[in-house]
């Protein structure tokens, strides 16, 4: 029994099986007549070009066409196809169906071979694995068991609206691309940049039980720290990040970890001992240079306290600041108050340097009213004191749309506007002369979403400063727990403006949204 083929390997990208006419007399068949095989695409002298989405696995049924009485057995190979050149060949499967992941985005060559063990042909397939992860929003969300999800919503380029493809949205990403990391809470992601020795740029997913460090490019992991290696029975309940590494806090063991961004390694934060915040904001305390300093403020919310730590710029010496050193008629700051949100406000140009400021609302328990505290650093001797800024009255009446502990704030830096979420509604809070805010009243919502309730906000300032500030909104749907991102121009959300038709709207795109990160090309 001989097998012959027809193959056209000559041609320089496509190789596309041919039965031979030619059967010799011992075959299965003798001088029967050849029955007849064909597959999907095998009309054609080109390979079969077929799209898929890196982050997904590559699913080809060939559609096979057999009529004979034999058995066909397959094989599948791969090879890469970069910038006209073919790698080799390497046989990854013998299903009849091809289903493949593939490590990276790029270009393939998959090639089938199906036969009966007389008669049989050979295929390719032109893949192209679309580079999912190059641009786009991350979203963090979970799922009402606590079950990370974290999904991508790729920034379609003018190459991919041209060649018609259609928008990418990956859901569970980082169990699509790392088959072995488990399901976890996911708490943030973050990018980090380093500078020394050479510039790299950090994404970083925290979840309860591991920071996993991935690659900007394709969300592979780079390799996860396991909190459990470091303190046994670790959970991270609050993450923040600063410069060059991820913080984190487990508040029942009442201990820190923290897990440096250059080398990818973690360590319990000895330093942080004693302290046991509820909440840290991550306040931008000045940009010089083209360089923005953070400096975390830890909160507690039992009694009111707002500190930070800080380090000497002369001696290294660390100092912590607390609110309560710093006095208002006598008193301590924050006594009988208690905290309605604390954030980071729009950037107060500067001749050197912008300053970012760290506003506190609260609310006197005693007398019901509302305060705005801008608490920031002072720079100046052998540490750095915290100071109380100002602080004035904010007037709130009956049907005054206030913010809530749950309330979202997030400022517009280009616009010098403070967005904020009361439930299923978007308001906008403008800073007073005297550092108070005026919140509109309940009926003048720029944004409203009936049957939702907004998760998310975030800004994408322009450094152009053009009119392409945009607005983030995420919001879950109130009857199915699943997470929608709504998309609009900055410019158009006002109080006199109510509810623009977004630029772009996703619909059922994740769960429950707690963190909107725009991943830019890296």
């Amino acid at each position: 029994m001989k097998l012959l083929y027809k193959s056209l390997f000559i041609l320089p990208l496509a190789l596309t099986g041919v039965l031979s006419s030619c059967i010799e007399d011992e075959s299965a068949y003798g001088g029967a007549a050849l029955p007849s095989i064909s597959v999907m695409g095998s009309d054609s002298d080109k390979p079969y070009e077929m799209n898929f989405n890196y982050g997904e696995d590559c699913v080809i049924d060939p559609q096979v066409r057999y009529d004979g009485t034999g058995t066909l057995s397959y094989s599948w190979s791969v090879a890469t196809y970069t910038n006209g050149v073919r790698g080799q060949l390497s046989e990854v499967s013998n299903e009849p169906v091809f289903s493949y992941f593939f490590p990276e985005g790029g270009m393939y060559i998959v090639q089938l071979n199906a036969t009966d063990g007389t008669i049989g042909i050979s295929q390719e397939y032109q893949v192209n694995m679309n580079r999912t992860f190059e641009q786009g929003y991350a979203l963090v969300s979970n799922d009402a068991n606590g079950v990370g999800n974290l999904a991508f919503i790729k920034s379609l380029t003018a190459e991919d609206i041209d060649a018609g493809i259609s928008q990418i949205i990956i859901e569970h990403s980082l169990e699509a691309i790392n088959k072995d990391l488990p399901a976890e809470e996911i708490k943030g992601i973050y990018k980090l940049m380093l500078t020394y020795p050479k510039m790299v740029t950090r994404i970083v997913v925290v979840t309860t039980g591991r920071t996993h460090f991935l690659d900007p490019n394709t969300f592979m992991a780079m390799t996860s720290v396991d909190y459990n290696k470091i303190i046994p029975g670790f959970k991270s309940d609050i993450a923040w990040g600063s410069a060059s590494a991820i913080n984190l806090y487990d508040s029942s063991l009442k201990r820190f970890i923290t897990v440096n961004a250059t080398n990818m390694f973690g360590y319990e934060s000895t330093d942080l001992a004693g302290y046991e915040p509820d909440d840290v904001i991550a306040g931008g305390n000045y940009e010089a240079w083209g360089s923005l300093t953070y400096i975390n403020y830890f909160l507690l919310k039992n009694p009111m306290r707002f500190y930070g730590k800080y380090t000497s710029m002369t001696d290294w010496v660390t100092r912590w600041n607390y609110s309560s050193e710093l006095r208002i008629d006598g008193h301590p700051l924050f006594e009988n108050e208690e905290l309605i949100k604390a954030f980071m406000g729009v950037k107060i140009p500067g001749v050197y340097s912008d300053t970012y400021p760290n506003y506190v609302i609260t609310r006197d328990v005693t007398t019901g009213k509302y305060y705005n505290s801008y608490v920031n650093e002072l720079s100046g001797g052998s540490y750095y004191p915290m100071e109380l800024v100002s602080r004035a009255e904010i007037k709130v009446d009956a049907s005054t749309a206030v913010p809530t502990e749950a309330s979202n704030m997030v400022p517009s830096h280009n616009y010098s506007r403070t967005y904020y979420s009361v439930g299923n509604s978007v308001y906008v809070a403008l800073l007073l002369s005297d550092n108070s805010f005026s919140f509109p009243s309940t009926s003048q919502a720029c944004l409203s979403y009936p049957g939702e309730e907004v998760t998310a906000l975030y800004v994408r300032d322009s450094s152009r400063n053009d009119g392409s500030d945009q607005l983030c909104v995420a919001t879950v749907n109130q009857a199915t727990g699943r997470g929608n991102l709504y998309i609009y121009k900055v410019a158009d959300v006002r109080t006199d403006n109510p509810n623009p038709t977004p630029v772009d709207s996703y619909k059922n795109c994740a769960d429950r949204i707690t963190t909107i990160f725009y991943k830019p090309r890296v």
